[in-house]
């Protein structure tokens, strides 16, 4: 067919279909309109309004600047999906392509190669509707901007909507084993270090919107994993929240677990086992404790904590400053490595309080007596400091114990234990008055195992010294170096069993050694270096009463 314009009146093949002999004009421009076996309608003039059936191919060459084609509706078309419309393409017909828009135009073009505009605000419907029925993709997009060289502000889909009240980008699938929106990210030549298969930008000063939610208004929670992200195929999970709200991070150790910061790390190091390997800082703000027994660790200095009645204090690393109130729990304080100030609010009752590695200081209630009290204080390696209290007030501890090995500790069936020793010592700093100060205090074994010893010492290179007096057999203070007092359990005697040889010389001149031997009291004396032995017989035969002689001799009985 020639590609010469068509003339009006002139070309039989556009002809009336109704009126052989009359043609109709149609505002055919600058593209191309090709038409081959397909049936086009145009509605030119209303009065007149008729079929035109083009049964060839037609090419029309518009005027410059005018359009190819123009369409205008003199009225109300149906609306139908099949039949309806403005312009009706049918390619039924055809195995080829419904419409095809080309254009070669380089980098003069000024117009999209399609547009659609729906200007009037009151049109309730959709601007662009697609229906398929078929086995392809509805919609099939591809992008190549400058013939693959690319282009950084060139998207294949740029969607933007200025509607504040729904959604910008609907989408709706029911599959059952892919997602309703894929994302599938492609290696490209070069690094992609700084891609992201999905990026969100949340802009505009002072917005308040959320990155990502995941909910509907239906209140139809699923059971399924709300997140579940993997480095890979099966076997690379590395995070999932499930639908309970757990977040589960599936790789241990030390690559895995949280990073916060640069610095500070908490993964799994073992089994049951949670590893960090910075400090760990729990309740750093302290708290106000109404009830039980708070349980806490590594709490600075800048906390402050406040113990109403009845509650208690566990913690580790504690340097929080510590307010209290009231008779608090029975073991009120149970810390160790603590370093924290004790100040009562008001009149205080710490009951028990059990100290390890500790340095706790504690203050008293000014112008109160027995403004804080104790029953007992017991500690490993303690640093006590009982500070002095203002304006005549006073405090008191029944019990402070240095080391503290209670009767709740036990030895029980089956369990054999060949040695047993407990310790309490060092003796406080201060100027404060202490009506008994002891430095071991051991209390009734009452026949707990088979030897009860009070102090027991092995080899002859372990010694016992002691610069001050000793009294035996009673709680009196002594008199002398060594001082013997009887009770109801052991006579005040000194009891000492027969010896089979003699003693090594003592300092000349300065010391004296006693002893039993061959029936006869020894007194050993070293006299510039020559020994005397002076003896009383302890078997002079009777009849009694007999007088003994002493006798003094330069040998050994």
């Amino acid at each position: 067919m020639s590609t010469e314009p068509i003339q009006a009146g002139r070309d039989e093949r556009c002809m009336d279909a109704s009126r052989p002999n009359e043609t109709r004009r149609s505002m055919l421009a600058r593209a191309g309109v090709a038409a081959g076996a397909l049936g086009l309608l145009g509605l030119a003039q209303p009065a007149r309004a008729a079929t035109t059936r083009f049964e060839d191919m037609v090419e029309v060459v518009p005027p410059a600047g005018s359009s190819a084609l123009s369409l205008v509706c003199s009225g109300s078309v149906p609306h139908s999906a099949v039949t309806g419309g403005a312009l009706n393409l049918d390619n039924s017909a055809s195995s080829g392509a419904g419409v095809v828009l080309y254009s070669n135009r380089g980098s003069d073009a000024l117009g999209r190669l399609l547009t659609v505009n729906q200007a009037n605000p009151a049109n309730p419907q959709h601007a662009v509707r697609i229906q398929n029925a078929g086995a392809a993709h509805t919609v099939s997009i591809f992008h190549d901007p400058a013939a693959g060289a690319g282009d950084p502000s060139a998207e294949a889909v740029d969607i933007v909507s200025t509607n504040e009240q729904d959604t910008t980008l609907g989408v709706r699938g029911r599959e059952t084993g892919k997602g309703t929106v894929k994302i599938t990210h492609g290696k490209p030549a070069g690094s992609d270090a700084n891609a992201s298969a999905l990026s969100i930008a949340l802009e505009g000063a002072g917005t308040a919107c959320q990155g990502v939610y995941i909910g509907n208004d239906a209140d139809n929670p699923t059971t399924g994993d709300l997140l579940h992200i993997r480095n890979g195929g099966p076997g690379t999970d590395r995070l999932r929240l499930t639908a309970a709200g757990r977040l589960e991070l599936a790789r241990p150790g030390s690559e895995g677990g949280i990073a916060i910061g640069d610095d500070a790390t908490l993964y799994r190091a073992d089994h049951r086992v949670l590893a960090t390997d910075g400090a760990l800082r729990l309740a750093a703000g302290g708290a106000d404790v109404g009830a039980g027994r708070w349980c806490v660790a590594h709490v600075p200095s800048s906390a402050n904590i406040t113990l109403n009645p009845g509650t208690g204090l566990r913690g580790m690393l504690v340097s929080a400053a510590i307010s209290t109130d009231g008779v608090l729990d029975p073991t009120s304080l149970q810390m160790f490595g603590v370093t924290s100030v004790v100040t009562p609010s008001s009149a205080t009752n710490l009951q028990a309080v059990e100290m390890y590695k500790s340095d706790l200081s504690v203050n008293g209630l000014g112008g109160v007596a027995g403004g804080i009290v104790g029953s007992t204080f017991s500690s490993f390696q303690h640093q006590l400091r009982l500070r002095a209290i203002a304006s005549n007030g006073s405090g008191r501890f029944t019990n402070v114990f240095g080391f503290h090995s209670p009767p709740s500790a036990g030895v029980n069936t089956g369990w054999t234990v060949n040695n047993y020793s407990m310790l309490r010592v060092e003796p406080p700093a201060g100027s404060g008055p202490i009506l008994n100060l002891t430095g071991v205090d051991i209390r009734d074994f009452k026949n707990r195992a088979a030897g009860n010893y009070s102090l027991r010492s092995f080899g002859p290179e372990v010694q016992m010294r002691h610069s001050g007096g000793v009294n035996l057999g009673s709680q009196a203070s002594p008199e002398t170096v060594l001082h013997l007092r009887g009770n109801p359990s052991f006579h005040g005697s000194l009891t000492m069993d027969r010896q089979d040889g003699d003693p090594a010389p003592p300092t000349p001149g300065a010391q004296a050694r006693l002893y039993v031997k061959d029936g006869k009291l020894v007194v050993q004396w070293n006299e510039g270096g020559r020994m005397l032995y002076t003896t009383i017989p302890l078997t002079t035969p009777g009849p009694y009463p007999v007088s003994c002689q002493v006798t003094t001799d330069t040998v050994a009985p």
